[in-house]
């Protein structure tokens, strides 16, 4: 028996979101899909990888970032990223194989829901475990689906008999010296940009890059400069749980000269409030700290009727870093970053992949290991806690000075408590009403004494292990543990998120469900957008 694809564009959902239900027994793959998913007779993908974007051989790509499925030789391959930035979910029920790439969209297709009861931090941190070794299980609450499953970097393959397996037809080049990495990297950009510039695509791209003073923005940056990429991205500041008068430096990320030196055009996007819709998306990708200072990009894209690649250094502290990782490195185990996973479904939302620079290449980690600690990276070894010569090389050697990036590590993420979006507060009051028996003003007052408390705690953290040499006072994970520990609204924010936009896809696939199923052939350019410049 031979699987048969049937599309069903939908406009309300997430511009790249799909959800595929196969049926070995008839062969049918049904598929909802947001309307810049590219559909073929025997393929359908969003995102880009470093081959022939007519032949569709994604899942044999060294390089993939995004997410598909594809047809061949009677098995059904369900291909996911590369980047270690994005999964798959998916479920076996009642004899057929639900995917998405969309958390919200699967929920909303199955029926199922999340647990309040459980914490989520195992699922939101699998991929810290590495690739090939992370714990798959997703936790859902339903009466028949125990879990779902998480996939990272290979393809679940399904046959005609109706057996699953998880596969990888990815081959990776081998490298020993800087200069061959180098070659490699180059010649792996080089390729994407003639998949992401293909005129075969009904749907065009454009390419964007974020900058700011760290290494790996910094060294991705410089990397993809020559690729005529459309701007430059940059977030002013940081974020820092600490004040300014007690770490000046802590929220100055301006990468504005960086990307002046590298020639990129910069894009000034309004930073006004997020899009209520936004926000959610942002937040439901898991509970790590989301990643809400790239909302102005994210807006910019998502007003835009095209789609998009974006570059950028997530994962570059498990792949660059000479220290903290040698653990992995050692056991040739490449980790994950959870916080390119905080763009997992804000992406598909405003219709951009994400393309992890860093992890380009990465495959052999002890490969790069070595060449960070061969003795022709002295010259650009720090020899601190925030050594990274590899970037530090590949920056540099692009005309960017050393003094204007990796002196100190920052961050884009951060922790809080209730919706930045003023008109989502009330609706996200209500949940933790209903799950958790509190209200209003109990949310402010444990925001604001854990926010009044962190700094203090921090210093004497830091000042005990300064003179002390230790970490007898631990520093809490985030500036809302001091109070009321047991409260976690981080975590009720996920929770929150992904609830609220299942319950609206889900009416959203309902209300679309009349029409029949067409033929890839028949949506070739039923929503094919016009090409809006920057």
């Amino acid at each position: 028996m031979t699987f048969r694809l049937r599309y069903r564009p939908i406009p309300g959902l997430p511009r790249l979101a799909w959800a595929a239900t196969a049926d070995p027994r008839s062969g049918n793959v049904d598929v909802a899909h947001g309307w810049a998913v590219e559909c073929r007779d025997a393929w359908l993908v969003e995102g880009v990888w470093d081959g022939d974007f007519t032949d569709g051989k994604f899942d044999a790509s060294d390089h993939f970032f995004g997410s598909g499925l594809r047809i061949e030789d009677d098995r059904l391959y369900f291909v996911a990223s590369t980047g270690l930035c994005d999964r798959l979910l998916w479920t076996e029920y009642r004899g057929r194989l639900h995917v998405s790439n969309c958390l919200p969209l699967l929920l909303a297709t199955t029926g199922a829901r999340l647990d309040p009861r459980h914490d989520y931090r195992r699922e939101t941190l699998a991929i810290r475990q590495g690739a090939g070794d992370y714990p798959d299980s997703f936790v859902v609450d339903h009466p028949e689906i125990r879990a779902f499953g998480q996939l990272y970097d290979g393809c679940l393959a399904l046959d005609p008999s109706g057996r699953t397996e998880r596969v990888n037809r990815r081959r990776a080049k081998r490298f020993r010296s800087y200069a061959e990495y180098r070659t490699l990297v180059r010649d792996a950009l080089r390729r994407l940009r003639t998949n992401y510039a293909s005129e075969a695509r009904r749907t065009p791209i454009q390419a964007f890059v974020t900058v700011s003073s760290g290494y790996d923005s910094v060294a991705a940056a410089a990397l993809v400069a020559e690729l005529d990429v459309t701007a430059a991205f940059t977030c002013p500041r940081s974020n820092s749980h600490l004040p300014a008068w007690l770490a000046p430096g802590a929220t100055i990320d301006d990468g504005s000269a960086i990307a002046r030196t590298l020639g990129l055009p910069l894009l000034a996007p309004d930073a006004g409030e997020p899009a209520p819709a936004d926000e959610r998306y942002f937040l439901a990708a898991g509970c790590m700290p989301p990643t809400l200072a790239l909302h102005p990009l994210a807006s910019f894209l998502g007003r835009r009727r095209s789609a998009a690649v974006v570059f950028t250094g997530f994962g570059g502290d498990d792949v660059w870093e000479t220290e903290a990782e040698r653990e992995w490195h050692e056991r040739g185990v490449v980790r994950g970053d959870p916080a390119g996973l905080g763009l997992s479904e804000i992406r598909l939302q405003s219709g951009f992949s994400n393309v992890s620079v860093p992890t380009l290449c990465s495959r052999h980690i002890a490969d790069l290991d070595a060449v960070a600690a061969d003795p022709e990276m002295d010259p650009w070894r720090l020899l601190n806690e925030y050594d990274r010569p590899i970037p530090r090389r590949i920056a540099e050697m692009a005309g960017v000075a050393g003094t204007a990036f990796g002196q100190r590590k920052k961050a884009v993420v951060a922790v809080y408590h209730y919706p930045v979006t003023r008109r989502l507060r009330p609706s996200f009051v209500a949940y933790v009403r209903r799950t958790l028996g509190v209200g209003w003003a109990f949310l402010r007052l444990h925001d604001g004494l854990n926010r009044l408390a962190y700094p203090f705690v921090r210093v004497w953290h830091l000042i005990d292990r300064a003179l002390f040499g230790g970490d007898r006072v631990l520093a809490p994970r985030t500036p809302h543990a001091f109070f009321w520990p047991q409260y976690d609204f981080a975590h009720a924010l996920f929770l929150w998120a992904a609830e609220s936009l299942s319950t609206e896809l889900a009416a959203t696939v309902r209300l679309d469900a009349v029409p029949p199923l067409l033929p890839s052939s028949a949506t070739a350019d039923v929503t094919r957008p016009a090409v809006v410049s920057c």
